[in-house]
């Protein structure tokens, strides 16, 4: 051994290029060497161009459609790229710093030319990916994490939207008795639409595929309590404004085995969504009666047709109590204007919400 070590040269020959090499097809060792060729420069533009390829790397990574990756290995993945992708923001723009990745420009967060699998027809392609887009799928991945017991039949693989999906509105189904259960199914569905439409390649397809997966949900909503609609439909010409909220909202901590009402959750349902309102990056579900053109391209399509379809065609008396369900909905949305200028006057600031207009936890990652 010792011989061995007096023949080796003083000067050992590069590897740089074989390194690079190796490292490139292997993201989750590439993205320390350019972490620290990214820390070993003092040019701002530089370190922050390096930063950008360990993002891309790491995002290619987590990114991919393909099967056989967890969903803890996708989660660590893309938080190391969000991280990276956020010091490169900030490296190349000192006006970044401290403010959420929400009101920076699309410009200023999006980083260009990662290669991801968006689906499995698509294949392999260049996208543009903002930091609120990585944003979402870690929503994405959280969501399969926190619900990894329900999720089972997954086996723990990280999978598309339309199979979280379908397994949420299989869960709900069956457990409709159990209203809150039902209920937590129901929105964690609606919010994985929303947060995996940043996959499809134009405005026309995110629109298109974020209400086919949204009118699943909302079918299957009414589906659960079909008789319950046609109860209130019947009643609803002979109750008054109270009675009417009443109805809708009930309570979901009821049973059906204690004979009381515990609402509609199609109800409730626009009513988390319409409490989401903040979003910015969120096309909220209405039921609008005879929406526009400009409404039905950015909804992607007409919510209340949708359910109406899935009722068996033309149900005045359905149509009429979905309409008030959402306009009940949006009655409550809107306080009266003294109470504005109430609330108005009493917002706090927090400083400790974080910066990146997401919760998350920035130890852990």
């Amino acid at each position: 051994a010792s011989g061995a070590l007096r023949r080796l040269p003083d000067d050992p020959p590069p590897i740089a290029a074989e390194l690079e090499q190796f490292l490139e097809g292997r993201p989750r060792l590439l993205w320390l060497q350019l972490v620290a060729e990214a820390s070993a420069t003092s040019d701002a533009d530089a370190a922050a161009s390096t930063l950008e390829r360990a993002a891309r790397s790491l995002y290619g990574w987590s990114l991919n459609s393909a099967e056989g990756a967890t969903v803890a290995d996708r989660e660590i993945i893309l938080a190391l790229g969000k991280l990276c992708h956020r010091t490169a923001i900030v490296t190349r723009d000192a006006a970044a710093v401290g403010r959420s990745a929400a009101d920076l420009p699309e410009a200023v967060q999006c980083l260009d030319r990662v290669k991801v699998v968006a689906s499995p027809l698509r294949g392999e392609e260049l996208m543009n990916v903002s930091y609120l887009d990585a944003a979402d799928e870690q929503w994405f991945l959280r969501i399969q994490a926190k619900l990894a017991a329900d999720l089972a039949p997954l086996d723990g693989l990280a999978r598309s939207a339309d199979e979280v999906i379908s397994r949420l509105l299989e869960l709900a189904s069956t457990s409709a008795e159990s209203h809150l259960k039902c209920m937590e199914y129901l929105c964690n569905a609606v919010d994985a639409a929303h947060k995996a439409a940043w996959r499809e390649a134009t405005p026309r397809e995110k629109a298109l595929v974020r209400f086919r997966r949204l009118s699943l949900v909302l079918k299957c909503a009414l589906a659960v309590q079909r008789p319950a609609w046609d109860r209130f439909s019947k009643r609803l010409p002979q109750l008054n404004g109270p009675q009417v909220l009443s109805c809708l909202a009930g309570d979901l901590n009821t049973g059906t085995a204690q004979g009381q009402a515990p609402g509609l959750l199609l109800y409730h349902l626009l009513k988390y969504e319409a409490g989401k309102g903040a979003d910015q990056r969120r096309q909220q579900i209405r039921i609008k009666e005879c929406p526009s053109q400009v409404e039905l391209e950015a909804d992607g399509g007409d919510f209340l047709a949708e359910l109406l379809s899935e009722a068996g065609g033309s149900d005045h008396a359905l149509k009429t109590s979905l309409l008030r369900a959402q306009a009940e909905v949006d009655a409550q949305a809107q306080p009266p204007m003294e109470s504005r200028f109430e609330a108005a006057a009493d917002v706090e600031v927090d400083m400790d919400a974080p910066v990146d207009g997401e919760e998350f936890e920035m130890m852990q990652e």
